[in-house]
């Protein structure tokens, strides 16, 4: 019997050899390929090269956002020419590099003619809080210096208001955003901003302190995911968004133009450092007053035919709508005054007065006035905004 079984051990011994060295095969296979794996995953995530700080991570997802356009309203002040062609140029990146919908006055004065800048403002604010749109507020030493003349210090008029046919829609802008800004469930509809080249924090009015200030272009990134209502950082990896980060958005046509506008702007305040000074032009109030009379003569009674109640943002206005009529043997001038006043608290408010005359020639005035708000002189009303438009 052992004769029998040994002729017969080689044969098991081959066969167990065979299957260890098949097993040793198929384990090396699988090494390989998953080193393959390994570093094809590896290459996949690697960025390109960037000395910004701001580029995402190795490992991290880079992600593109594909979805339906968000619609951003922009206010801003026209210190400058030079500070208009940025505003533009951010707009045109915005639409062509984001897919963003841009509202913006230079871009609708046509309608904003029509209709008047306190109505196209208010249709403004009614879209933004009936949707998702936003509120971009472009910071800069005229939004800083016009705020400040809302609560009481002394008047500005900019050469560029004047030379603009809508004139300043900072201010009335402004006095519409506060009231509503002021409720901290409205905080994520409004966002700020500046232009850290040719603008600094401290041109952010006080009471936009309480939000996130963006720094254009560092942070557009960031800006950007606010406007799509999206987080950058997410568990386990950081969305990113090529062509708009700082070290990238000149790498298209409209951000190359963008950078320009920021570039010119700079070397100008570089070779003008009171430039600012130069862009202010002298407030009178006797100038002011001698305007205000010739197009509305006192002798007229005025008669309040309209008198309206509504709530605006739960605070009270009160709206008045009066008509002037005067005739004499040249001419027959027809005017009206439209009077809002929102009571912010019981003593504090904002006044807009809107006023329109018709005859040989056509005028149409804003003043705005501030009772209560802080660092506003007590028991005063200040007249914040009286030009043609």
């Amino acid at each position: 019997m052992l004769m029998s079984v040994l002729p017969g051990a080689p044969v098991v011994f081959i066969i167990l050899v065979t299957l260890v060295l098949l097993l040793a095969l198929l384990a090396a296979a699988v090494c390989i390929f998953g080193c393959i794996i390994f570093l094809k995953n590896k290459d996949s995530h690697k960025e390109t090269p960037s000395s910004d700080s701001s580029t995402c991570a190795k490992g991290k997802l880079e992600w593109d956002p594909i979805q339906e356009p968000k619609r951003v309203i922009i206010i801003y002040s026209l210190d400058h020419p030079l500070y208009k062609e940025i505003i533009l140029k951010l707009c045109a990146f915005m639409r062509a590099k984001c897919g963003t919908d841009i509202t913006l006055d230079l871009l609708d004065s046509a309608w904003l003619s029509t209709i008047g800048r306190i109505q196209w403002l208010d249709m403004q604010r009614e879209r933004i809080s009936k949707s998702s749109d936003k509120v971009l507020i472009l910071c800069s030493p005229g939004v800083h210096a016009k705020w400040k003349a809302m609560c009481g210090e002394h008047k500005v008029r900019l050469k560029e208001d004047e030379r603009s046919p809508i004139g300043d829609m900072l201010t009335p802008a402004l006095s519409l955003i506060i009231p509503d800004f002021v409720h901290a469930s409205s905080f994520h509809k409004y966002m700020v901003a500046y232009f850290d080249d040719v603008c600094s924090e401290d041109d952010v009015p006080a009471p936009f302190n309480v939000v996130v200030k963006y720094k254009l272009m560092k942070h557009f990134e960031e800006l950007y995911f606010r406007i799509l209502d999206m987080e950058k950082h997410e568990p386990g990896q950081i969305k990113c968004i090529e062509g708009i980060r700082e070290n990238d958005y000149i790498c298209c046509p409209s951000g190359q133009g963008l950078r320009d506008a920021i570039e010119a702007f700079k070397n100008y305040q570089l070779k003008n450092p009171n430039w600012f000074e130069m862009e202010l032009l002298d407030t009178d109030d006797e100038e002011e007053e001698t305007i205000l009379e010739s197009t509305f003569p006192t002798d007229i009674n005025y008669s309040s035919v309209t008198e309206c109640h509504q709530l605006i943002e739960g605070h009270k206005a009160h709206t008045f709508v009066n008509t002037i009529k005067h005739q004499n043997d040249e001419h027959v001038l027809k005017s009206s005054i439209a009077e809002t006043a929102i009571i912010l608290s019981e003593n504090s408010s904002v006044l807009t007065t809107d006023a329109h005359s018709s005859g040989p020639v056509l005028s149409s005035f804003t003043a705005i006035n501030v009772k209560g708000l802080p660092a506003t002189k007590p028991l005063a009303q200040h007249a914040l905004c009286l030009q043609a438009l």
